[in-house]
Formats: C-alpha cells, sequence, structure tokens
C-alpha cells in the first residue's frame, strides 16, 4: 500500500456526525446521552457535564455571574472512557474553537481570519513538525492546491536574528492572596508554553472538579478558589447554559457535518507536513491518526447538545430543566493535582497535593518539566501571508546551551532556497527569521535545527 493510499484509507475511517443545535435538521439515529448534569455552583466553571452511552464524559466550563448564570464556555473536554486524559479545547468569545490540545501532544491552533476563512496551525504528537495551512470552509479543501512550481524565483536574502529571552522571576502581577498558583519550569526556567488543568478532588473521592486557570508571566497560572454556594435552584440557571452552548456548533458545522470535508482537511495537513520534511517519510501518520480524534472532539461535544432519541423530541439543549439533574455539592476542601498540556509531548502530572479548605491559603505548586532541548512556538507574522508579502517567523528553543549552533534553511516551490548558522546563548532563546514574500500558490519549508539535539519543521503556503 502507498503512502498516498495508507492516509487515504485512515481518512476514510472518520466518523461523520451532525453539529448543530438544531435536533430537526441533522436528526441523531441513536440516542447519545445517559446523564446529564449541571453546576449551579458560581465558583465551581463546570456548566455542564454529559456523560454518553458509550461513558465519554463531556464537560463544558465557562465564566459565571455571582448568582450562577453561565455568562460564556470558554473550555471544552472531551474524554473517552478507555482515555487517560481529556482532549480539550479552548473557546473563543464568540464561540469558536481555537486551540485543540490532544493528550498524546498533537495541537491544533485555529487561527480565525473571519467567520469563513481560517487559518490551521498542526503539530504532530512529537513535535518535530509544524504545519500552516489556509482553509475557507465554503470552499473547503480547495485553497492552496497550487504548488507554485511555475512561479518566478524571488529574490532577497534570508535575515536572522538570536536573541536570549528573560523568561521572568520575581513577584506575579495580576495574582490575588486568595489566588493558587501553579508554576511550570523547564531547565531551571519558567516556562510559559504548557497549559494547565488543575484537577480538584473531595477527600471522599466522590468529587472531582477542573479549573483552568489564568496564564500570567514567569511560568504561573493562577486559579481562583472561592466559597461555594449551592444554594441555588437548578432551575435559575439553565436559561443561560442553553443561551452560552447554543451557538458553539456554528463555526464547527464544515468540520463535522460532512465527511468530506474532514478528509480533504486532514489530507492538507497530512500533505503538508510531508512537504515540509521533504517527501513521505511517515511523519504525517501519527497525527493523521489523531485528526480523528481532533476533529472527533468537536463532533462530540455538538453531537451531545444535539443528542435525541426520539428524532422529534427536543434536543438535550432544548430540554436542559427537564432532562439534566444538579451536579454534586461541592465541598470545603480539595486535594489539588496539576495537568500540564505541552504542545508535542504527552501530558505531564504534578504531584497531588495535601488538603486544603477552599478559604485557603494555598501553597503554589511547581511542576518540573523534563530538562530536554525543545524547539517551540514556531509562527509567523502575519499568520496568512498574501502573495508577495513578506513574513517574519519566529521559534523558542529551550534549554540551549551556549555556543550551540542553530541552523535556519527556508526552501520554496519557487526555487528560493537560503540557509543560515547562527550560535545560540545560554538558556532560552528566540530566534526570528525575515523572509521575503513569494508568489500565490508557493510553499516555503522552514527548518529549525538545533545541531546534535532537535530540529523543527514547518510550512506556509502563500
Amino acid at each position: 500500500m502507498t503512502h498516498k493510499h495508507y492516509l487515504l484509507y485512515f481518512l476514510l475511517l472518520l466518523i461523520p456526525a451532525a453539529c448543530s443545535k438544531d435536533a430537526d435538521e441533522n436528526p441523531p439515529t441513536e440516542e447519545v446521552t445517559s446523564s446529564a448534569e449541571v453546576s449551579t455552583n458560581p465558583a465551581d466553571p463546570l456548566l455542564l457535564r454529559v456523560t454518553r452511552k458509550d461513558k465519554t464524559v463531556v464537560q463544558y466550563f465557562g465564566e459565571k455571574s455571582a448568582t450562577g448564570v453561565a455568562l460564556n464556555c470558554n473550555t471544552i473536554s472531551v474524554q473517552k472512557a478507555d482515555a487517560l486524559f481529556p482532549t480539550l479545547i479552548e473557546i473563543d468569545k464568540t464561540g469558536r474553537p481555537v486551540v485543540i490540545h490532544s493528550p498524546d501532544g498533537s495541537f491544533v491552533k485555529m487561527d480565525w481570519l473571519s467567520n469563513e476563512e481560517v487559518r490551521i496551525l498542526a503539530v504532530t504528537p512529537k513535535g518535530e513538525v509544524q504545519v500552516s495551512i489556509p482553509v475557507n470552509l465554503k470552499q473547503i479543501g480547495k485553497r492552496g492546491t497550487s504548488t507554485g512550481l511555475t512561479a518566478e524565483k524571488r529574490t532577497g536574502e534570508l535575515t536572522v536574528a538570536v536573541n536570549p529571552v528573560d523568561a521572568g522571576s520575581g513577584v506575579v502581577q495580576g495574582a490575588q492572596a486568595a489566588d493558587l498558583k501553579v508554576k511550570v519550569m523547564r531547565c531551571g526556567q519558567p516556562f510559559n508554553s504548557g497549559y494547565v488543568n488543575l484537577l480538584m478532588s473531595s477527600n471522599d473521592g466522590k468529587y472531582t472538579g477542573h479549573k483552568y486557570g489564568t496564564s500570567l508571566a514567569n511560568g504561573v497560572s493562577t486559579f481562583r478558589i472561592e466559597n461555594p454556594n449551592d444554594n441555588i435552584k437548578l432551575s435559575d440557571v439553565c436559561g443561560g447554559i442553553e443561551t452560552v452552548l447554543g451557538g458553539l456548533c456554528n463555526f464547527v458545522n464544515p468540520f463535522t457535518k460532512d465527511l468530506a470535508g474532514q478528509v480533504l482537511v486532514c489530507t492538507q495537513i497530512s500533505l503538508a507536513i510531508d512537504f515540509a520534511v521533504f517527501g513521505p517519510t511517515g511523519e504525517s501518520i501519527p497525527l493523521f491518526a489523531g485528526c480523528e480524534s481532533i476533529f472527533g472532539a468537536l463532533t462530540i461535544y455538538c453531537e451531545t447538545l444535539g443528542g435525541s432519541a426520539d428524532i422529534l423530541a427536543p434536543s438535550l439543549l432544548e430540554n436542559l430543566c427537564k432532562l439534566a439533574k444538579k451536579a454534586e455539592s461541592t465541598p470545603q476542601s480539595f486535594t489539588f493535582k496539576p495537568m500540564v498540556y505541552v504542545q508535542g509531548e504527552p501530558v505531564f502530572e504534578g504531584e497531588k497535593t495535601a488538603s486544603f479548605p477552599v478559604s485557603g491559603p494555598f501553597p503554589e505548586i511547581t511542576v518540573m518539566l523534563p530538562n530536554k532541548p525543545k524547539i517551540e512556538n514556531f509562527a509567523t507574522v502575519p499568520a496568512d501571508p498574501s502573495p508577495k508579502e513578506s513574513y517574519t517567523a519566529s521559534a523558542q528553543i529551550y534549554c540551549g546551551k551556549a555556543g550551540t549552533k542553530a541552523i535556519i534553511m527556508v526552501v520554496g516551490t519557487d526555487g528560493y532556497t537560503k540557509t543560515n548558522t547562527v550560535t545560540l546563548p545560554d538558556g532560552m532563546s528566540k530566534v526570528t527569521i525575515a523572509v521575503p514574500g513569494g508568489a500565490g500558490g508557493v510553499q516555503d519549508r522552514l527548518t529549525v535545527e538545533v545541531v546534535n539535539v532537535a530540529k523543527m519543521y514547518a510550512s506556509i503556503v502563500f
């Protein structure tokens, strides 16, 4: 079986699903919901927890008013029965998914240029390859098919700059005395690229909750721990949850309703990965296999809201007050355990703390990541360069040793090729590359390699 056929075989395993708050528009064929719980506690960010028939647990989190009414939904977690950790989806203020963290290290960022155009940045599980592709949701999968092989070769030099980065130290601004703080470190320096999920458990193990903190500086995320209020009635908060969650699926329909759309997007990502590493090497297979998980998470959280056994019956979301029950009362004391999601690496678990009352005070929890060199945050500015538009690409290098050489290379399908070698400082540094723009359809391969240590590939399409 050829490499392309292998990719296609796995893509065809993707499961199409309906993603609409209107159950009649795409009626489900089976009941998906086993139980639904609503948290009325203003101190608990959980809005709705749904356990599906297949034991998958979907949780919707957001901010609440002092009376427990949902103000927004900013995070969704999807955890299948056989998974140790959930897939996390960050949601922006308009209800669009912006970041998907897979527990295997796969990472997808969706940079919305408009409600119809999005640039998808994907990182493979090992973190070695990062690709960026433009997608038009009205013409999904069609953009970027030209390779620019016949384009006129551009001119211009490749400019590279290397600067040490101060990861920060001292007092964290923005934190309050009652906040619990989690500090993430790598190679003796604060690590600011992790996404921290705080697991909160009661002493008897009957209650398990999650907090998603505010990332500040110096590798610190803060979590507001407040006194619980479980005296609010379920009927007082249902309407707010229905309003907040009602529009979540509007922007992801093209990824979840149409199997062909999923196939085209996943194929684009896979081919872009192979392009970035100069041909089919198998690098795309891990992320490609994760494509089902990544887009499947979007499908699940939408399908769950619209699922109903009877196609004529209201969906879960439309009948929330009748179908859901009030979540377990929040305890007055917790143990805490941080879980750190890092691009291209498995989830890191911190140590579980002793039990603390919600009134505090709380210890600062420190999570020490493995001391290994890493290239991360490979990004371009602008994120979606237009034809002939110059761009800069930057990457952060962790755990560098003074005097180590880094090789930066850009290869375009228009024949443009430039290579530069720089010397890294000790600790964390930032490499910035200025690249002249190419013609429409031209693809650039970018490589940053810390010699004999780490290498990262990326690709963009003009």
